[in-house]
């Protein structure tokens, strides 16, 4: 047998402490029920224990836990649904939604751990790909067919502490469109075609530069073609400040990158 409190009263009835004989437990019973009758036709209600009152709690925290009780039981009471005949049977709906919501949202996490799961196992795939390829060594170490020419990684290094330095200083300075993680910014410097870019300059053919990178050769034409621009701006800025021999060495490179098919009127000729 479960016995359930619903409220404590301030009112003490006094029964019978032996209640194994089903004597004492019918009279404690019509003990109780009298004494019920008596409160509700009297007061109209059993006065319920409180806190305050009867057991002398002076504590902000109770009265405030009280008063928001009492404010939600008030409210429950006015409800309109409180009098509905069909309120347990609404409130069983309302409780298997909850179990469903919860049941999804469960379902999700599964899901999620799921993907989680065909990721690693996709990165674990791309591992040894690269493996056989022998890009990586079998412990993970980048080897020097995966890695950037040496000649390369200083340009790089240099180009990226400039842009964190530059970008920094912005940031303190606060102007706009800098106040973001310039981490960020600086990994955007990406080594993607410094080597075929390189070897452009260097004389290589348009057919040896394909064979260097993944990128798509509309796309590497179009990232060559900027570039030389940029220089070409910078040339003509530094030599506005009267840096000439700068300049020169701006030109020089742009004139190396201007020639062959990368640079030619129409790619159909």
């Amino acid at each position: 047998m479960v016995l359930k409190v619903d409220r404590l009263s301030s009112v003490r009835i006094y029964i019978q402490k032996d209640l194994r004989p089903l004597e004492a437990r019918q009279t404690g019973v019509r003990s109780i029920g009298e004494a019920v009758g008596r409160l509700l036709a009297a007061h109209g209600r059993v006065p319920l224990l409180d806190p305050m009152t009867d057991l002398k709690i002076d504590d902000k925290a109770v009265r405030k836990a009280a008063n928001k009780l009492e404010s939600v039981e008030s409210a429950l009471r006015s409800h309109p649904l409180a009098s509905h005949p069909d309120l347990r049977s609404r409130l069983a709906l309302v409780q298997q939604r909850q179990e469903l919501e919860e049941a999804m949202q469960a379902s999700k996490r599964e899901a999620k751990a799921a993907a989680g799961l065909i990721l690693r196992e996709e990165l674990r795939a791309r591992q040894r790909v690269l493996r056989r390829l022998g890009y990586v060594t079998p412990e993970g170490v980048v080897t020097l067919k995966g890695r950037l020419p040496e000649d390369l990684v200083p340009c790089l290094a240099a180009v990226r502490d400039a842009a964190k330095r530059v970008t920094k200083v912005a940031a303190e300075c606060k102007m706009p469109d800098m106040s973001s993680d310039y981490e960020e910014y600086v990994a955007s410097f990406r080594p993607d075609i410094m080597e075929p870019v390189t070897a452009w300059v260097r004389g290589a053919r348009f057919a040896e530069l394909s064979k260097m990178t993944e990128i798509f050769e509309g796309s590497l034409v179009r990232a060559v073609r900027r570039l030389e621009e940029l220089l070409r701006q910078l040339k003509e800025a530094l030599e506005g400040v009267g840096e000439t021999l700068l300049a020169a060495r701006f030109e020089e490179a742009s004139n190396r990158m201007r020639r062959d098919i990368i640079f030619a009127a129409s790619l159909y000729l």
